[in-house]
């Protein structure tokens, strides 16, 4: 490939070099060569960034725990990598751990309240497990300000469905 040849194979420690070359091959959905990309980035640099790019790397090529393994990684060298935090928040999920995704899931929002994805993910969790009364006013809100959104509001019906479901419980 034209740009090991250029770049990496001239300057090995190049910093971002590898990430960016495992960003060509996730692009091309070569995982396992992108995820050996990431990692050679992420070992070299230490960057939350490398670590959760493997993650997710991993989690297309369905390796839940190693992928877990890569984005504890991503939020232990910057836990205030909202995206990192999404992603494992995600993971968590479906591994069953739903106190960890819940806990993600609101840090990530903490951080990057303006996001929607953020929003969308802590709301996914709120409404699945935890307290889907404490997503109705930020999701109204969102909803409001981005009307394309189609997810907004879909998942603010969700929470009103769960909240329904409860009251009909008691």
């Amino acid at each position: 490939m034209l740009f090991r040849s250029l770049v990496i194979d001239q300057d090995p420690d190049y910093p971002g070099a590898w990430h960016n070359l495992a960003n060509v091959f996730y692009r091309e959905r070569q995982f396992r060569l992108a995820i050996d990309g990431y990692l050679t980035a992420a070992r070299q640099s230490g960057a939350s960034r490398s670590w959760h790019a493997a993650a997710v790397s991993l989690s297309e090529m369905g390796k839940a725990d190693s992928a877990l393994w890569a984005v504890d990684l991503a939020v232990q060298a910057d836990p205030t990598n909202a995206d990192a935090l999404r992603t494992r928040s995600t993971l968590r999920q479906e591994q069953g751990n739903e106190s960890g995704a819940l806990e993600d899931a609101r840090m990530a929002y903490q951080l990057e309240p303006s996001d929607p994805d953020a929003l969308l993910t802590w709301a996914r969790m709120e409404t699945g497990f935890g307290r889907p009364d404490s997503v109705l006013m930020p999701l109204r809100q969102r909803a409001t300000e981005l009307p394309w959104n189609y997810s907004l509001p879909f998942e603010l019906g969700r929470a009103f469905q769960r909240l329904e479901q409860e009251e009909l419980e008691i």
